[in-house]
């Protein structure tokens, strides 16, 4: 099982701790409040602080390079959480009174986040799997994503003769597998094995804006 802990590892504290530092630091960021109802100079903050956000994350989805966020887990969670927190920036704007400039800007960031999206989702895929076979490769495991757009990721360790091990390695990988829009996950015991265990995969298309939840599912951004 230490394979799979490993491969659990990469995947998920990384990831984590990118996504909370990232959380802290964006402007607005971190868990909605209730408040009291705000005042109109209190509404105005608030709409100027949402167009500051705008502008922050078109910044970002403008000047992100797929090839920059390949080398390391860390990195490929670093782009995945970008495209999160902007995605976000164009949910909450749909609870605020916007002026026309704006809704333009807001519109803007959403149509930004798809192109880039469409764009990078396939490199960060095809990445994947060496960065994954640098990790696992001392207990003779490996990885792999191949196919159209790199869409199927196939995972091969010892630990996976045991049909659990599969089980709760995509149970843990699946919310990720998703966000990453992967269709297939396969999994073999060794690398010649002929017959093996797959699970098909729903996600949403690479250009679509969506918002995540920690289960893995997904719902268009507002």
């Amino acid at each position: 099982m230490r394979i799979v802990w490993q491969i659990l590892f990469w995947i998920f504290v990384a990831p984590g701790v990118i996504m909370a530092i990232l959380q802290l630091t964006s402007p607005g960021g971190g868990k909605r409040e209730s408040a009291p109802e705000p005042t109109a100079a209190a509404s105005l903050d608030v709409e100027a602080d949402y167009a500051d956000r705008l502008e922050a994350h078109l910044g970002v989805m403008e000047s992100l390079e797929a090839g920059d966020y390949t080398s390391g887990m860390d990195l490929v969670a670093l782009a995945l959480a970008a495209f999160r927190a902007a995605s976000q920036v164009v949910d909450d704007g749909a609870e605020l009174a916007l002026d026309e400039a704006t809704r333009a800007r807001r519109e803007a960031l959403r149509q930004a986040i798809s192109l880039r999206q469409a764009v990078a989702l396939p490199v960060l895929r095809d990445a994947f799997g060496p960065i994954l076979r640098q990790q696992v490769w001392l207990d003779n495991g490996s990885a792999r994503t191949f196919g159209p757009g790199f869409r199927t990721i196939e995972l091969v360790a010892p630990a996976f003769a045991a049909n659990r091990n599969i089980q709760e390695t995509q149970q843990e990988m699946q919310g990720l597998l998703l966000e990453m829009r992967f269709t297939r996950a396969q999994y073999r015991w060794f690398a010649q094995q002929p017959e093996f265990s797959y699970y098909e995969m729903e996600p949403p298309a690479d250009a679509e804006v969506v918002i995540w939840n920690a289960a893995g599912k997904w719902r268009p951004a507002g």
